[in-house]
């Protein structure tokens, strides 16, 4: 029940020990005295004198209730002082591993969450690398069947199916390239080893030419409406010349339907203009679809690009360290005693959130963050 406060008065500095004296009083004998010895070091305060009285005298001490997350401070005059606004955390020693291990029998919940955990974890896994091998099927370039074999300058086509329900089309796809100099004969654009068209999807078409055909005017798209969902939503169609590198977008946005929008399955559609590809509901579109889907690392798992070299199983990874991390940062900040005399910035009804928690959330952010976000770039700028 007794306190003693070693204030920098009562210590001398140097390299010397530390010597405490504790008489004992009023024991019988037999009896015995348990003494616990806590020592830490309070926040300094800092004074900032008057320009004017550089020299005068000013008084100032840590009171005795001071503890290691509270300072408190007496003074004999009204100034500005301040300590440390930062919320400490608890100290997690970690070689007491094995020690608290040994009490699992006690409270086996935490080793059980984690066994729940690593056992999710190694199922998604598998999952991930089954979608990942699937996946990697779709990616591959078609060479369209219908090329001529002496034809020999060449057009890769970027068809992107929009994310709308039913996007995808069972109908066979047919396009036509118009350019300033000539026109490509129709071709179909099919692969008999995996499905192309399908709802979210990218697909890669190399088209032969006999001869260049100039500067692109149109694309012309048309399907002949057969099969179980003939509707097919195209969203965008890059063509590339291979051999000069020049690309022309057309932003379609429509369906090609006998039954959605305005019911045509034939339509030609005009190369983008230079402000229309960087317009703003061009971009916002983009980044809404594709960018969410790549960027959210946990909605990423079920559905990330389909060419995106950063695969399903590195962002199962990812999130299991994200959740590893989280967990470690609450032990560090779980169960501190409450500040009361942190300030209420947020109240609702019976929510309060104090200036106290404002700063766990910002510390366990800046502690859990920097890490994740490497490892993330990290396999986002891995090569294909």
């Amino acid at each position: 029940g007794y306190r003693w406060l070693l204030t920098p008065e009562l210590l001398s500095v140097g390299s010397g020990n530390w010597h405490v004296l504790i008489t004992p009083f009023n024991l019988s004998n037999g009896e015995s005295v348990t003494l616990r010895v806590l020592i830490f070091t309070s926040e300094i305060f800092l004074h900032w004198l008057d320009e004017n009285d550089p020299g005068s005298p000013k008084s100032y001490f840590v009171h005795s209730n001071t503890e290691p997350w509270l300072t408190e401070c007496l003074c004999n005059h009204l100034t500005f002082f301040g300590s440390s606004f930062f919320v400490l955390p608890n100290q997690v020693d970690l070689s007491r591993t094995a020690e608290y291990f040994a009490t699992v029998t006690k409270n086996p919940v935490v080793v059980i969450l984690l066994s729940v955990f690593f056992g999710l974890y190694l199922i998604t896994v598998i999952w991930a690398w089954n979608a990942d091998k699937k996946a990697l099927k779709k990616r591959k370039l078609t060479v369209l069947d219908d090329n001529h074999p002496c034809a020999q300058y060449y057009y890769m086509l970027k068809v992107e199916t929009g994310h709308r329900s039913g996007a995808g089309t069972s109908a066979k796809v047919q396009a036509t390239l118009l350019g300033s100099e000539d026109q490509s004969e129709p071709h179909h654009l099919n692969d008999p080893d995996k499905p192309v068209f399908e709802r979210g999807g990218v697909d890669l078409f190399l088209l032969s030419t006999a001869f260049s055909l100039g500067e692109l005017q149109n694309i012309r798209l048309w399907h002949d409406n057969t099969g179980g969902h003939p509707s097919w939503y195209v969203d965008k169609v890059v063509v590339q010349d291979v051999q000069t590198r020049q690309c022309w977008h057309f932003l379609c946005s429509t369906w090609l339907s006998s039954s959605k929008g305005d019911r045509m399955t034939d339509r030609t559609f005009n190369p983008a203009k230079k402000n229309e590809i960087t317009s703003f509901s061009n971009i916002f579109q983009s980044k809404a679809t594709i960018g969410f889907r790549d960027e959210h690392i946990w909605i990423s798992i079920l559905d990330p690009p389909k060419r995106s070299p950063f695969t399903r199983v590195q962002r199962v990874s990812c999130c299991m360290c994200l959740l590893l991390c989280t967990m470690a940062i609450n032990i560090i900040f779980f169960n501190l005693p409450a500040d009361s005399s942190s300030p209420v910035l947020i109240s609702i009804g019976s929510v309060k959130i104090t200036w106290q928690e404002i700063m766990i959330g910002i510390e366990s952010g800046l502690l859990m963050f920097p890490i994740n976000i490497l490892i993330i770039t990290i396999f986002r700028n891995i090569r294909p």
